[in-house]
Parts: C-alpha cells; sequence; structure tokens
C-alpha cells in the first residue's frame, strides 16, 4: 500500500515538474512570438540604434532677390543682389560618455579660445559633464573655425588617447542678410530654431512669412555608422534634401538705400518720429522700393521683441489706417467730375465746369455751423485747378454738397469704394488692414453716427476715413495711368531651377475711369509743383516734368484732433506724360518749431516736399532719366534747352486768373 502511494506522490510530482517545463516553454515560445514579432520593429530600432543613427540632411531655404533698375548695370548677377539666402554652417558636438572628466577643463578653455567674446568655457564645463554621446555645445559655426577646432582636436586626443569622433560636427544652413537692415522690415526674418520634427524654419513675419511656403525646402534623410574610434562614416542616404525656390523682387536695393537713407537724415533735421516712402510703378503697380524708419535689422530680430521696439517689425504702410488729409483731394475731384458724367446721363445740369469761377464761401455747412471749415490761406474766388493748387478744403466741400443733393450719400460712398478705399488691395504681404470708410448706418463704440451730416464735407479733404499707404498709391495710378486699376505687388517670380513662375497679378484689360478725367486731375497735379505759390512746388525738380499733392494732417491724440502733432505727407508722379514713378513719402509728427527761411516743419510742403526732391534727383541720377521738360533748367546746365516749359500758357493762365479774381 505504501509502494502505491510512493508511485502516486511521484507521478503527481512528475506532472507538476512536466506542466511546469511546458508553462516555461510555452511562455518562452510567447515572449519570442512577442518580442520578434509584435515588438520586432521596436527592437530592431533598438539594436541598430547601437550601432547606426539616422540624421536629417539640412537643406538651404530658397534665396530672395531684389531687380536693377538702372540700365548701367549689365551683369546678370550684378541685376538681380541677394537679399537674403542661407550660408553653409556647423554645429559642434561632444561625445561626453567618451571623455574623461579629467580633461573637461582643458577641453572647456580650449575651445572657449576659438570663440572669443562669448565667455564660453563655464557653459562648455557644464555640458561636458553631461552624459550623452551628443551633447550640442556651439551652434553655427564657421567653416574656417570648424577647420580650426578640427586641426586642434585632432592633436588633443592623440596626446589623451581620445577617441577621435568624440567631437563632431553637423552641417547645417543659417540664414543671413548680407544687406543688414536694408529692406529688412519688408523682408523680415528667421527664427534660428526649427520645428524638431520636420526641420522647417519658423518665419517671423515679412515677405519671409508671406513666402514661405515657396522658400521652405525639405530635409533629407542618411544612416551613419557608430564605430568606437572612428569617424562616423555615411552608410545610405534614405531621401534626399530639397532646396526651397527663390523669389525675385522688384525691389531696387540702390533707389530702397537712396529712400531710406533720405527719410533717415529727414527725420533727425526735422525731428519726425518715424518716416515711410514708397515708390511704385503706376502702370503695373511694381513696388521698386519700400522704406520705414526707424530700421529692422533681421540680423538682430529678437532685440525687437519688446513693448518699445515691436512696432517697428510691422509694415505701417500695409497695417496702420490714417486720415489722408490733403492728398485725398485729387480723388475728391475725380469723384465730382465723375458726378458730372453721371449727371449728363441722366440728362441733368452738371454739378461745376473746372474751369468756372467759383465763389469761395465761409466755410459753414450742414452740419459744422459751429465748426467752420477753414483754410490756410484766403481766397474770394477760385476754379478746380486753383483749388487743388493751393489746396482749399472749403472748395471741395461747396462742389460736394450739390452732389449728395443731386446723387445721394450711397452714390457718393459706392465711388470712394471705386477706388479701393475699405477693401485690401491684395498686396503680396501679410497683415494688409482694409482701412475705414463710414458706413451709411453704422454706428462708433460712443453711439454716434459713422455717416453724419458733415462727413460728406470731412471726406472730401480726407477727414473720417482711414487709408493706408498702399490704398492711396493704389488710387492714385488710377489717377494718372488712364483710368487702370492696378495691384500693389513686390514678388516678380518665383525661380524654380531654370524654370520661372511669375509673381505678376493679372492685368485689367479696361478702365475703371474714363481717360479724360483722370487728363484733368493729373494736370491739376502737375501745376501744383509747377506754380511758383503750389503748396508742391518745393517738390521740384528743375528739368523734369512731375506732379504731386501734399498734406499736413492733425493726429488723433487721446480722442481730439492734436493741432500741434501732424502727419506731413507728400504723393508725387515722374513723368508728366506716361508716369513710371509714383511715390508716397510721409513724415510722423516733424517738429513744429518755426526756422528761419523755411518755416514750421509740421507742414507737407515743408517737410516732405524737399525730401521728395532729394530722393527723385538721386534716383533721375542712378537710373539714368533724362530731363523732359529741359526748359526749366539753368541756363548753365548743358542740359539746357531754349524751350518754353511744359503747359506754359495753361499755366500762366491760370496765374492770371488767380490775381484776377483774388487781388
Amino acid at each position: 500500500m505504501e509502494t502505491v502511494n510512493v508511485h502516486r506522490q511521484f507521478h503527481s510530482r512528475l506532472a507538476v515538474i512536466v506542466a511546469a517545463l511546458l508553462a516555461l516553454f510555452c511562455f518562452l515560445v510567447f515572449q519570442f512570438f512577442y518580442v520578434q514579432i509584435v515588438e520586432g520593429k521596436k527592437w530592431k530600432k533598438v539594436a541598430l540604434s547601437q550601432h547606426q543613427r539616422s540624421v536629417k540632411i539640412p537643406f538651404k531655404r530658397g534665396k530672395i532677390v531684389g531687380s536693377v533698375c538702372s540700365a548701367y548695370i549689365q551683369s546678370e548677377e550684378s541685376r538681380h543682389p541677394v537679399f537674403a539666402f542661407d550660408i553653409l554652417s556647423y554645429h559642434l558636438f561632444m561625445d561626453t560618455t567618451r571623455v574623461p572628466l579629467s580633461t573637461h577643463k582643458e577641453i572647456s578653455s580650449q575651445l572657449a579660445m576659438f570663440f572669443p567674446g562669448d565667455s564660453l568655457a563655464p557653459f562648455f564645463m557644464v555640458n561636458l559633464a553631461k552624459q550623452s554621446r551628443g551633447r550640442l555645445l556651439k551652434k553655427w559655426v564657421s567653416e574656417e573655425k570648424k577647420r580650426q577646432v578640427l586641426h586642434w582636436w585632432s592633436n588633443f586626443r592623440r596626446l589623451h588617447k581620445l577617441p577621435s569622433n568624440a567631437l563632431f560636427f553637423n552641417k547645417d544652413y543659417r540664414r543671413t542678410y548680407p544687406f543688414g537692415s536694408l529692406l529688412g522690415t519688408v523682408l523680415s526674418s528667421v527664427r534660428e530654431d526649427r520645428d524638431p520634427k520636420t526641420k522647417k524654419h519658423f518665419p517671423v513675419g515679412g515677405l519671409e512669412l508671406h513666402y514661405d511656403k515657396v522658400l521652405q525646402g525639405s530635409p533629407g534623410e542618411k544612416r551613419q555608422l557608430k564605430s568606437l574610434n572612428n569617424p562616423l562614416l555615411v552608410t545610405e542616404v534614405l531621401a534626399h534634401s530639397k532646396d526651397g525656390h527663390d523669389v525675385v523682387l522688384h525691389i531696387d536695393p540702390y533707389i530702397q538705400a537712396i529712400c531710406e537713407d533720405e527719410i533717415r537724415k529727414t527725420c533727425l533735421q526735422t525731428g519726425s518720429k518715424k518716416a515711410t516712402c514708397i515708390m511704385m510703378d503706376p502702370n503695373s503697380g511694381a513696388i521698386v522700393a519700400l522704406a520705414q524708419y526707424p530700421f529692422f535689422d533681421p540680423t538682430q530680430y529678437k532685440s525687437y521683441f519688446n513693448k518699445d521696439k515691436a512696432n517697428l517689425t510691422r509694415i505701417e504702410a500695409l497695417s496702420d489706417p490714417f486720415e489722408p488729409g490733403s492728398t485725398f483731394k485729387p480723388i475728391t475731384m475725380a469723384i465730382t467730375l465723375l458726378a458730372n458724367e453721371e449727371l449728363k446721363q441722366q440728362g441733368k445740369s452738371v454739378l461745376f465746369n473746372p474751369l468756372e469761377m467759383v465763389k469761395i464761401g465761409d466755410g459753414v455747412f450742414r452740419g459744422r455751423k459751429n465748426r467752420p471749415i477753414k483754410d490756410i490761406g484766403r481766397h474770394s474766388f477760385l476754379n478746380m485747378y486753383h483749388a487743388i493748387e493751393k489746396s482749399s478744403n472749403i472748395y471741395m466741400a461747396q462742389i460736394i454738397e450739390p452732389m449728395i443733393e443731386k446723387l445721394g450719400k450711397s452714390w457718393y460712398k459706392d465711388q470712394i469704394e471705386k477706388f479701393g478705399f475699405g477693401s485690401k488691395t491684395g498686396v503680396d504681404f501679410p497683415s494688409e488692414s482694409k482701412g475705414f470708410v463710414p458706413s451709411l448706418h453704422g454706428f462708433y463704440k460712443g453711439g454716434a453716427k459713422h455717416w453724419s451730416l458733415s462727413t460728406p464735407y470731412s471726406l472730401g479733404f480726407g477727414y473720417n476715413i482711414s487709408v493706408t499707404a498702399i490704398q492711396m498709391l493704389k488710387a492714385w495710378s488710377m489717377l494718372i495711368n488712364g483710368g487702370f486699376d492696378v495691384t500693389p505687388h513686390i514678388g516678380s517670380y518665383i525661380q524654380k531651377g531654370m524654370k520661372k513662375k511669375s509673381l505678376e497679378p493679372s492685368k485689367k484689360q479696361e478702365p475703371v475711369l474714363p481717360r479724360h478725367v483722370c487728363d484733368k486731375i493729373k494736370k491739376a497735379l502737375f501745376f501744383v509743383c509747377q506754380s511758383p505759390r503750389g503748396t508742391g512746388r518745393r517738390a521740384k525738380l528743375a528739368g523734369y516734368s512731375m506732379g504731386g499733392k501734399t498734406s499736413t494732417t492733425e493726429k488723433i491724440i487721446n480722442g481730439a484732433y492734436a493741432k500741434s502733432h501732424n502727419i506731413a505727407t507728400i504723393m508725387g508722379f515722374y513723368p508728366y506724360e506716361n508716369p513710371k514713378f509714383l511715390v508716397f513719402l510721409s513724415f510722423d509728427d516733424p517738429s513744429s518749431t518755426y526756422l528761419e527761411g523755411i518755416g514750421s516743419f509740421r507742414l507737407g510742403g515743408r517737410c516732405s516736399a524737399p525730401a521728395f526732391k532729394k530722393i527723385f534727383k538721386r534716383v533721375a541720377d542712378y537710373v539714368g532719366l533724362e530731363p523732359d521738360d529741359p526748359g526749366t533748367l539753368s541756363t548753365q546746365d548743358k542740359r539746357y534747352r531754349p524751350m518754353d516749359p511744359m503747359l506754359t500758357d495753361e499755366l500762366r493762365e491760370l496765374n492770371r486768373l488767380y490775381k484776377q479774381w483774388n487781388y
């Protein structure tokens, strides 16, 4: 009986052992299956990481390139100078697991000597103490510095018997702006750090942001072997990097430099806080210069992101609307001439004749009985050409009054919007404002109506409306190019290898304004600069036909107009026939101090007009513009021709009538 029990116990124990071994075997099979099949990719990756690593291949961001207008510059390279491009650079790494503690101090001090001025020795010491197969020690090392560091390391590691690959470099590309602050606000910048996954740039703003998808490339990928003592070897390229495409601009760096230099000097002379200058082709909308002062330096972009300098990072000509003042009067007169056309079609009498003598009243209009409209000078009688030349507010209001009575305020508002106000122009730049045109039934936050009884008169001389400089350029282009609408733009084309993709906006085939209306306004603007009493006479450059209009707009401070704080503006074009250049030039808050022989700088005719003349003279010399009105040159000038100045007879008659009517 005892023997049977012993056998049973033996078999029971054997069964338990077999079951345990079988369970262990099944567990091992399951584990092998789980590790090899289910987690195979994971452990394969871990295993591969022990002797090889995956490295991103950097790409070059596309270049931003300018275009030269001058015919004197012939070579293709010189005609397309580069505003922004990527240069080859390196990042310095150390495999701190292979470097003994006893060498840390010497390595730190030696490496710091290659980068004087940065006091990097303590930083290197801290990072060498951290265990890592690839500790970043220094970013953006030049090719020359890299060569020097490797030469030193070659001798140092032999002396201390260190592996050669304990110190290594990774290639990268760094954005650079060779012209410094030139065009800086327009270009903006890209951050030094990249997206950790895609390795793509983070643009800060400007053209770098607007054309980011074009400029942005894509990184490649390669595998490198990890050797114990030898340098890393490239074994396989998994994907090639793709460089970004180049963007070619209409901006001419020489004209840009002229504009920036002159607005800087004028700001210092007049005490202006800031200034804007834009030069554009009124026939195509191509912007050849866009200057803003104070300047923004893309290479120092980090220093601008604070409350004192943040406003320097945006283009105020596109993002900050303002009341245009007298530079809006040519648009007002164009609208009244269009009103004449509309009334003719309706079989009604016209508002006025541009040449007729209009008695200038006391400036009292509906809604403005307690605040009469005033002119700078006193005039008894004016016609349209006189009114624009003398910048009469009262004349504008007197023509607008019957226009509102006959055609209505809705028609008037529609005409203003036809010139592009209240809408974005479509310029190729981020953060464009659409400005503000008062709505017929809207209300301000305080409860006042957008469109009151006095609003039409205020609009006539550029108040109660907010516009951007780029909108003014668009509107003026229509006035001087024969009535064709244009889209202001900076980009010319995208360069994709040998292929080009145009960035030019589609052109309107039909004019939006009648030619004869444009001709009358353009002639009036010519007289503003040509007449010895015109508000734009200080902008006139002898030998060249040109037209323009100045403006002195009171700024709103704490909700009220401040008479001692102004924006002094001039808009002008050259030449009179078939204009090629249209300029917007504005100075913010020039000094009101009176200077002997000059007067107060706060007026557009005394602050902006002389600066316009200086800019235009330098641009004319650079581009090689020949005088088209040589009769106005000094007889000592070799370009002088004995001929009457342009439109002499009409100008004489205009001056004769003014004297007859007002003296």
